[in-house]
């Protein structure tokens, strides 16, 4: 009886001791988790190669800042080496927030549970446009087999562009460009016979509508876009939502005067244009 009693109590006293280790593990995971939290080192912040290096480091840099005065959580501004370097930390969840054009947050919601915040005021609209004296280009099946001036995807204008050819041996040869103003001016140039242009600086004549034909608009998109991954919690989204919402804020940092914010119906589909692209299947 003695030696059973000897036994309950040893198993009492491991029992008592593994539930301490228990609880000491937990409040340790759980410190630390706070520390990790508190130090911000899985909020890094990236954009796309598609925006020049100035405009992307004129807003993140300050957009970084704002978010770590007003939540208290450190920020950080990653820049892109390139785009096959973005697109797989992108694709790996290496940001957790990400600016960049409306696919590839399109993407990110239905492949990474991301959540769109807010997104830079105005619509994106684009023109697959030729020069007018080229008599041999008047409709956008002539551009088949041509040299045409656009981004290279996963750029936004240069997945249009392929979008609308989707025979292999009927496609465009693609001479890529580094912005729209490059692109207008290699086709003024006649370095390419098509080149893909922002609707908005074809209408106000700054790529020189005159001498333009226009061959395809698109559809129209949303503009650069903020998205969060799942490792912001609600609370802390709601927190940045309202501090780059606050025009007191973001007005000097951003093009147009404010952010706007962004909603999730306005991207449902537009990951379709990535479909093709093997950096992301």
């Amino acid at each position: 009886m003695r030696k059973y009693l000897n036994i309950r109590a040893s198993v009492r006293s491991t029992c008592s001791a593994l539930i301490k280790s228990a609880v000491l593990l937990s409040f340790t995971l759980a410190v630390s988790a706070a520390c990790n939290h508190t130090r911000g080192d899985d909020f890094l912040i990236g954009a796309s190669p598609g925006l020049e290096i100035e405009q992307r480091e004129s807003m993140l840099l300050p957009i970084a800042r704002l978010l770590e005065n007003t939540t208290g959580v450190k920020f950080r501004y990653i820049p892109p080496k390139h785009w096959p370097g973005y697109m797989e930390d992108m694709r790996n969840s290496k940001y957790s927030l990400l600016l960049d054009e409306p696919h590839l947050a399109s993407w990110r919601l239905e492949n990474l549970a991301h959540v769109p915040i807010v997104r830079l005021p105005g619509n994106m609209s684009f023109v697959i446009a030729a020069r007018k004296r080229d008599e041999d280009i008047v409709a956008l099946a002539d551009i088949a087999g041509h040299v045409v001036c656009a981004g290279a995807p996963p750029a936004l204008d240069g997945l249009i562009l392929f979008e609308q050819f989707d025979n292999p041996s009927r496609q465009p040869q693609l001479l890529p460009t580094s912005g729209f103003q490059e692109a207008y001016g290699y086709l003024v140039q006649g370095r390419c016979r098509a080149a893909v242009l922002r609707r908005a600086d074809y209408e106000a004549g700054s790529h020189g509508g005159d001498a333009l034909r226009i061959l395809y608009l698109s559809e129209t998109f949303p503009n650069w876009t903020l998205s969060a991954d799942s490792r912001i919690s609600e609370t802390l989204l709601d927190r940045i939502r309202q501090a780059l919402l606050d025009p007191a804020g973001t007005g000097e940092l951003v093009p147009g005067g404010r952010l706007l914010p962004a909603n999730a119906a306005d991207y449902s589909g537009l990951g379709r244009l990535l479909d093709n692209f093997w950096g992301l299947r």
